[in-house]
């Protein structure tokens, strides 16, 4: 794009210039150079979410997702749950993370299953009782989130959706548990694309690094 192109077949020395006219081109230090320099910043600016979550993770944000608040009412394994909804009993399937098998009759126990689903009913089904005794709650409210671009079901029509807990008891309902099972060492992470994909390989890559969980008790365990 310059008048002096560029040395881009090295160690050839021959220079490569871009087909055009030479009052187009770029001018080293004059006002043309400050004009691209500007627009190569606009374009970094542009793509900076792309390189923080990929381009199917930016598809995903774009398209949105709907939110539903429920109670959990029963935790069938580490990364499935039934969740009271709208009036309704929905199963759920938390989304990019896979515990160790523990309730498939024709599979064995997975390693670090049990520790896994224990975690899952300690966090999301925990009983509340007054002073009484009277039980209040018995599963913990959380936040459903169900991404709009894809499936919404797996294959045994469970929902796919990420839970968010409230943490702070502000009612925000912002802590992620998919991630909290991943930071732990309780998940591997799915292959398949979705919203928060490379943020979860990174915690993956972290709490393998780690020894966390399953990824230090575990000999012979593999992520998908």
């Amino acid at each position: 794009m310059t008048l002096g192109g560029v040395q881009l077949f090295w160690p050839s020395r021959a220079i490569a210039v871009l087909p055009g006219r030479d009052e187009y081109r770029v001018v080293s230090g004059g006002n043309s150079e400050r004009a691209f320099v500007a627009l190569a910043l606009i374009f970094a600016l542009l793509f900076y979410p792309v390189s923080r979550v990929g381009f199917d993770g930016l598809i995903y944000r774009m398209g949105g997702d709907d939110q539903l608040y429920g109670e959990v009412t029963k935790v069938s394994d580490g990364d499935t749950i039934e969740v009271e909804t709208q009036g309704r009993t929905t199963p759920v399937r938390l989304i990019g993370v896979d515990t160790p098998e523990t309730v498939d009759p024709e599979q064995p126990i997975g390693c670090y299953g049990p520790q896994a689903s224990d975690y899952t009913k300690q966090v999301l089904y925990e009983r509340q009782t007054d002073a009484e005794g009277r039980v209040l709650r018995e599963g913990r409210l959380v936040r459903l989130e169900i991404p709009r671009i894809g499936d919404s079901e797996d294959a045994y029509g469970r929902t796919l959706a990420y839970v968010y807990l409230d943490t702070n008891n502000d009612g925000r309902y912002e802590h992620s548990f998919n991630e909290d099972l991943i930071e732990l060492g309780l998940a591997r992470t799915t292959d398949f694309s979705h919203e928060h994909r490379r943020e979860f390989e990174r915690l993956r890559e972290e709490a393998e690094d780690r020894g966390a969980g399953l990824w230090g008790a575990c000999p012979e365990v593999d992520d998908y």
